[in-house]
C-alpha cells in the first residue's frame, strides 16, 4: 500500500497535531500498558501514576476517547486543544515514569504497582487519617506537578 502521511487531515487539527493523538498511546505502551489492553486500563494507570488532580487537569478520559474514535473509527478531531493536551499528558507520563522507574526492577512490577495504587484509591474514601498516612508511605513515586519554564505538567 502506498501510504502518504499527508492524507491524514482534519479541519480543526493540522497533520502534526493529529499525530499528537498517536503519541500518548506510544508512550503508554512503553511506560504503563501492553498493546492489547483497553484504554480504560491505561486511564487507570495514568491516574495511579499522576494522581486524581492530573486526571482532571488533562481530561484523560476525553483524550483517550478522542484518540480511540480517531484511530478506530476515523472520526474527525474537532477541537485541536485536545491534541495539544494529549502531547502534554504524554510528556507528563514520561517525566513521572522516569522519576519512578528506578524503584522497580522491571515494567511488569511497575504495572502491578500502578494497578495496586489505583485499586487502593478506589476504596480510600472511608479511610481515617492514620490509614491515609499509611497509604502515602506505600507510594513509591511523587505525584506533584512538574514545573517547566513554560508551564506545569501535572
Amino acid at each position: 500500500m502506498n501510504y502518504k502521511p499527508t492524507q491524514i487531515t482534519s479541519k480543526a487539527c493540522p497533520y502534526n497535531t493529529l499525530r499528537a493523538l498517536l503519541v500518548p498511546k506510544l508512550v503508554l505502551m512503553l511506560v504503563i500498558s501492553i498493546e492489547s489492553e483497553k484504554y480504560d486500563v491505561s486511564r487507570q494507570r495514568i491516574i495511579a501514576l499522576l494522581g486524581k488532580s492530573a486526571a482532571e487537569h488533562y481530561q484523560i478520559q476525553e483524550i483517550l476517547k478522542t484518540r480511540h474514535l480517531y484511530v478506530h473509527q476515523g472520526r474527525e478531531v474537532e477541537d485541536d486543544s485536545i491534541c495539544y493536551e494529549a502531547v502534554m499528558l504524554a510528556l507528563s507520563c514520561l517525566l513521572h515514569y522516569t522519576q519512578a522507574a528506578v524503584r522497580f526492577s522491571d515494567k511488569p512490577q511497575f504495572i502491578r504497582y500502578l494497578d495496586m495504587i489505583f485499586r487502593a484509591e478506589q476504596i480510600s474514601d472511608g479511610w481515617d487519617a492514620a490509614e491515609q498516612r499509611a497509604f502515602k508511605r506505600l507510594l513509591r513515586h511523587k505525584r506533584e506537578p512538574i514545573i517547566l519554564p513554560l508551564r506545569a505538567l501535572y
